[in-house]
């Protein structure tokens, strides 16, 4: 239900991957570290294969060893695997299986944990698969859907009734997450899909966006702002103007 290139500091991929991303300007991102020592944010950048497009976005778990390690390891999982029939519940298994074998080899990365929302477009069919805080919005004109689900402490007893919003507001535990894949901890991926149209936007983002940058305030941006790259980087502006408290980024996706 809808409510109403400037990759600044792009991640690295393998350069046998280089060929598949796709050309500007159909996307646009940014990731900063903000008030953090490290940034433990990571994105997937377009990539086509077999005529299906595939996007995502990780945060790391920073209050356990190896945030940054398990982000690196769930983005280069879905970068070397994604094909276009590849189901992305095995690639985040996959994920989750290399998280374990690198635990293994050294027992500082155990509790190491990350968010994970991956969407994938072929023809007018958007798929998201996600676990863990990270959000999937869909922009049209000046509206905004989402389509993953916070896996928190919090958003579970708004969802029960237990706290209302406005004490949600002043709950010390918001940043609690219910599921992460990690080496250890059992998960549930949140999907959901939806039908997209020409000029329809994707939008991927950390909490460290969203929590400063109201959706409805992004709705609104999305539709004044008519050229990609001058959406992401006013969304840039904003968040740095809220005062960030955590890593921020975001992948935007023109259809």
């Amino acid at each position: 239900m809808f409510v109403g290139q400037s990759a600044l500091h792009p991640p690295t991929f393998t350069k046998s991957l280089e060929a598949n991303y796709l050309p500007m300007p159909r996307f646009a991102s940014f990731t900063e570290v903000g008030p953090r020592q490290s940034n433990e944010d990571r994105l997937l950048l377009p990539i086509e294969r077999d005529g299906r497009v595939l996007l995502a976005i990780a945060d790391g778990v920073g209050g356990a060893a190896g945030g940054e390690l398990a982000a690196e390891i769930a983005i280069g999982t879905l970068s070397e695997l994604f094909s276009g029939d590849a189901e992305l519940p095995t690639l985040f298994a996959e994920a989750v299986k290399r998280m374990q074998a690198a635990s293994s080899q050294d027992g500082r990365y155990a509790k190491m944990a990350t968010t994970l929302s991956a969407a994938t477009l072929k023809g007018d069919e958007l798929s998201v698969c996600h676990v863990g805080d990270t959000r999937v919005y869909h922009l049209r004109d000046g509206g905004l859907a989402t389509l993953s689900q916070d896996q928190t402490e919090l958003a579970e007893l708004v969802r029960k009734g237990i706290l209302s919003r406005r004490q949600a507001e002043k709950y010390s535990r918001k940043n609690v997450l219910l599921y992460a894949l990690s080496p250890q901890n059992e998960y549930e991926i949140y999907s959901s899909s939806a039908t997209v149209r020409e000029r329809d936007r994707v939008l991927l983002v950390s909490d460290g966006v969203y929590t400063r940058v109201h959706k409805m305030q992004i709705a609104e941006l999305s539709k004044n702002e008519t050229d990609l790259d001058g959406f992401l980087s006013k969304l840039r502006e904003m968040a740095i103007a809220s005062g960030p408290r955590d890593n921020f980024t975001a992948l935007a996706y023109e259809i």
